[in-house]
């Protein structure tokens, strides 16, 4: 992240970058009362006066210096043989907000037969349908647009987990029966989408399903109560000898 410090070298704020682990930052540089910084996860702009942290979609490279040009009113951002222009407007752009589409979904490598991909509410899988695979795109090729997905599964309190750059598919294997929620989403920046949600159901074995605990617990309740019939007239027995 990065940290303002006083004159006594305390720490007064501090900010991260939102949903991007392991930054390095290579420049920074005051431009118009914000602060640029050029990191390996692309150029951030931070507004200290409210703390807002803004992803820039610029060309996707590595840049190791930032230069506020005063007189041409523009940020030259130095690369590897290269100098990239850009007008601090950019700030100030809308963004046209991507939202991801599920394109296929394939079950123990076929495809999943049900509705149109993006259409499904959820999925329902047999026992032994424990491999997933998923699909999906926002459709953006803008070739100068970084960005990556992210995703978790469970119900909603997870950790997000960052696919690898240019991925756009999720594997799950060996998920154990139960009710899931696998959420998808773009990473946080001026290109943020909504989250995409897919609902999977994974069926128990035959003989751990409701039916079958059903059929447990009746021959429970049916051996208990010859045990109780079985006692009563053993009992029976006993009073008649007596007498």
């Amino acid at each position: 992240g990065i940290a303002y410090m006083s004159a006594a070298d305390t720490v007064s704020r501090r900010y991260e970058f939102q949903s991007v682990p392991d930054v390095d930052v290579y420049a920074m540089e005051m431009v118009r009362g914000n602060l640029w910084i050029s990191t390996s996860h692309g150029v951030w702009v931070l507004e200290p006066g409210n703390g807002q942290m803004h992803h820039l979609r610029l060309p996707d490279r590595i840049y190791t210096s930032i230069y506020n040009d005063r007189a041409s009113h523009k940020v030259l951002l130095g690369g590897y043989e290269e100098v990239v222009v850009v007008n601090p407007s950019i700030l100030s752009r809308k963004e046209k907000k991507h939202e991801i589409t599920i394109t296929g979904i394939n079950v123990n490598g076929r495809k999943y037969k049900g509705k149109t991909a993006d259409s499904l509410d959820g999925i329902k899988l047999a026992h032994g349908q424990k491999s997933i695979v998923v699909e999906f795109s926002d459709f953006d090729y803008n070739a100068y647009s970084r960005k990556g997905f992210e995703f978790r599964i469970g119900r909603g309190n997870g950790e997000w987990t960052i696919l690898s750059s240019g991925g756009n598919s999720i594997e799950l294997v060996g998920m154990a029966p139960g009710s899931y929620v696998l959420e998808i989403r773009l990473l946080d920046g001026i290109g943020v989408s909504a989250v995409k949600t897919l609902k999977i159901d994974v069926a128990p074995a035959w003989y751990a399903s409701w039916w079958a605990i059903t059929v447990y617990v009746l021959l429970g309740v049916m051996f208990v109560l010859w045990v109780l019939s079985f006692l009563c007239r053993k009992m029976g027995l006993c009073i008649c000898r007596i007498r």
